[in-house]
């Protein structure tokens, strides 16, 4: 297969970067079947939220999944947002743990010779893979390009400006993130977030306390922010 670069794939949009947490762990295990039903979890939840926003590309390899928009507008942001937010969530709810970030720049994809490289990937990376927490948060750039356009995310009811801890902040910036508020949209009869309880758990059967603290820095901020977002579909 010839690979070439070809400028009209090279385009500023929206990229969110995923990676499951544990995996590694469980390969070390010899755990191979239970990182295989993680992979099948994972990509039939984001082929159905992909399915019904067809603006919203995907690729995965390892326990890495990005989407991807096709421009940088207002309305790929919509898509891209919800899809990642119901991502997040499903995994989550199935005892998965996953970190991420949305990013916005440009972004080089050619799904016919699986070449994807740019600005936003580097970025969305940097930012998803030093969250010190389970957790998914908007980086600068996807922060900057929503306020230009009148979206100002720290005024949406799914998320919070916040302090996320970071293993190593990102190129040394030092303002707090803009933080998803996981499962805020969608409460259980005891109108509880429907997260807590399987964060809880998952929290409980760590032995490591490096780990438990990531969870334990989830658990508190979404109690700290338990209201219900604007619409409970999450649409």
């Amino acid at each position: 297969m010839s690979v070439e670069y070809l400028p009209e794939k090279n385009v500023t949009r929206y990229l969110a970067y995923f990676d499951l947490l544990g995996t590694q762990e469980l390969i070390q295990a010899k755990k191979i079947r239970q990182v295989f039903a993680a992979y099948a979890i994972a990509n039939k939840k984001l082929a159905a939220w992909s399915k019904r926003h067809p603006q919203v590309a995907q690729a995965w390899f390892s326990d890495t999944f990005i989407l991807y928009t096709k421009d940088d507008s207002a309305q790929s942001f919509r898509a891209i947002e919800i899809v990642c937010r119901w991502f997040v969530y499903s995994l989550l709810r199935n005892r998965i743990p996953v970190r991420g970030a949305l990013a916005c720049g440009e972004f080089y994809a050619d799904v016919r010779t699986r070449s994807y490289l740019g600005e936003a990937l580097l970025e969305a990376y940097e930012w998803g893979e030093n969250q010190d927490w389970i957790g998914f948060i908007l980086s600068p750039s996807a922060a900057s390009r929503l306020e230009s356009v009148g979206l100002a995310p720290q005024e949406k009811l799914n998320y919070r400006a916040h302090d996320v801890c970071f293993k190593k902040k990102p190129n040394g910036v030092c303002t707090v993130s803009i933080a998803c508020l996981l499962g805020n949209w969608i409460k259980s009869g005891n109108d509880e977030n429907f997260l807590l309880r399987p964060l809880r758990e998952m929290c409980n059967k760590q032995s490591d306390k490096r780990v438990r603290d990531k969870y334990e820095r989830t658990i508190a901020f979404l109690e700290k922010y338990d209201t219900v977002g604007l619409v409970r579909n999450g649409s």
